[in-house]
């Protein structure tokens, strides 16, 4: 399954390939930037090949957190709430087999692949509350939604919509505070038919931590969804 030829070196200091898809399920070879962090509740089985990747699941009884070392691996069934850290020994690289239910597996964004995506058209929207965007600060170039209107926002048929709702094939990317809430609102997005909807892995920190901020700022155009950027 590793044996193809993929242009590792070449790559940014983060990436993702999708390795193959087999059933219902999708693998993908992740190479992680260090420090990094995803949060998700969804089936998943991971294999580090190399560096290492702190585990952590919460319960409503129990929090838990172990190393995982080249050559482990961890698993989660579905609904289980758990994140992942990369952890890079003296800068070594972190890579990780990671295979995810097909449905799951595009759901996350890393900061990396942002600027990509807003090339290519995608909208990104903030549903952090006024208190984080205070305590974090702007987003700027995104559109600030409150998390609670985010389905009437970006229905295409709705009376509330945003301007860039034309219709559900749109490429909404949400962003969180630190990723915890965005993958839930993509997953309930989906649902409704928002096959395109994607989350930030990490949220807003890791935008901040990564430099890719000015992805977003980039990404703006003139239309009057600007009037409700993030930085209000």
């Amino acid at each position: 399954m590793l044996d193809g030829d993929l242009p590792l070196g070449a790559q940014d200091a983060s990436g993702r390939w999708k390795l193959a898809e087999v059933g219902q399920m999708t693998v993908w070879l992740v190479q992680w930037t260090p420090g990094a962090t995803t949060r998700r509740a969804s089936a998943e089985a991971v294999t580090v090949l190399s560096g290492e990747l702190r585990v952590e699941r919460w319960t409503d009884k129990s929090h838990t957190q172990r190393a995982v070392l080249a050559g482990g691996q961890a698993s989660f069934t579905q609904g289980s709430k758990h994140a992942i850290t990369a952890s890079a020994p003296e800068g070594s690289p972190v890579f990780a087999v990671h295979v995810l239910p097909t449905e799951v597996a595009p759901v996350l964004l890393l900061p990396s692949e942002l600027a990509p995506r807003i090339a290519e058209g995608a909208k990104v929207v903030d549903i952090r509350s006024q208190s984080e965007r205070s305590a974090q600060g702007p987003l700027l170039g995104a559109v600030a939604v409150d998390q609670e209107l985010l389905e009437h926002r970006l229905d295409p048929a709705g009376a509330l919509r945003l301007s860039a709702a034309v219709d559900t094939d749109v490429e909404w990317i949400i962003v969180c505070g630190s990723g915890d809430t965005a993958p839930a609102a993509v997953t309930q997005l989906r649902t409704r038919g928002f096959r395109n909807a994607k989350a930030i892995a990490g949220g807003f920190e890791a935008l901040r931590s990564s430099g890719s901020l000015d992805a977003v700022l980039g990404g703006v155009h003139n239309h009057r969804d600007a009037a409700v950027m993030a930085a209000h």
